[in-house]
């Protein structure tokens, strides 16, 4: 569209000056050979410069590492995503805990925490730096009322994030389910599913841990991630997420 725009400006200058030399001879070719390029660029240009299939691949050189370094120190807890302070590298810390979660409160950003509480892994989630931007660079707002949470989630699924054609979320007993219908980073959690059966609740995927984020600061409580089921027709992925008081 730039080059476009420069051809018309430089057609205009040639009518307007209507000199008739040289000068205007290599405006006429610069200006025609500029429109001609931005033809072929507008037309040839791709609106997606990531295949959906590439990009949902590209978080596996982390999700599986830390998967597995979690599994060899002897930790068996699933990703807890704890409300944090401004203490903490990210809002929201990722704790997986040696065995069973009891609610911890951390003092340091130490990556093995070891307190009369529990002992476990304090990390950033994957998902932490994906909802810093959106909360400054697209003035995303986390609410703190339920349905305006669940709202919230929804739009960043759909509209901001454009990942799944639907996403639902909804209160089930005493946690909360979320689907992505038509969840267009499908193949790469199938793959990750596929290679580490419980990656997904111990080392979740930024898209996981965003939404297990999310629901953590809106409602001011620790989250889990119990399960993720996966719809191959229809290319859903089910997200059950545990709250813990």
């Amino acid at each position: 569209m730039i080059l476009i725009g420069v051809a018309l400006l430089l057609l205009i200058i040639v009518l307007l000056t209507n000199r008739g030399d040289i000068t205007t001879a290599v405006l006429i070719l610069v200006g025609f050979s500029s429109f001609v390029t931005g033809i072929f660029m507008l037309t040839f240009t791709s609106s997606e410069t990531v295949h959906p299939g590439i990009a949902s691949l590209l978080h596996f050189p982390g999700a599986i590492p830390l998967s597995r370094l979690i599994s060899d120190l002897g930790i068996s807890g699933n990703a807890h995503f704890v409300p944090g302070s401004k203490l903490y590298p990210a809002s929201i810390m990722q704790f997986n805990p040696v065995a069973a979660y009891t609610p911890i409160t951390p003092q340091s950003d130490y990556s093995f925490y070891a307190e009369p509480n529990g002992m476990g892994v304090l990390t950033p989630p994957s998902g932490s730096y994906l909802l810093e931007s959106l909360e400054q660079k697209y003035a995303v707002v986390i609410p703190h009322q339920q349905e305006e949470l669940f709202a919230a989630i929804s739009g960043v699924c759909e509209d901001v994030l454009e990942i799944a054609e639907k996403a639902s979320v909804a209160r089930t007993g005493d946690g909360i389910t979320v689907e992505l219908h038509r969840f267009r980073l499908y193949q790469g959690c199938t793959a990750l599913k596929q290679e580490s059966p419980r990656c997904c609740s111990m080392a979740p995927c930024p898209v996981c841990s965003l939404i297990a984020s999310m629901i953590a600061r809106g409602l001011d409580t620790t989250t889990s991630i119990d399960t993720v089921a996966f719809d191959d027709g229809s290319q859903t992925v089910r997200i059950q997420v545990a709250l813990h008081s």
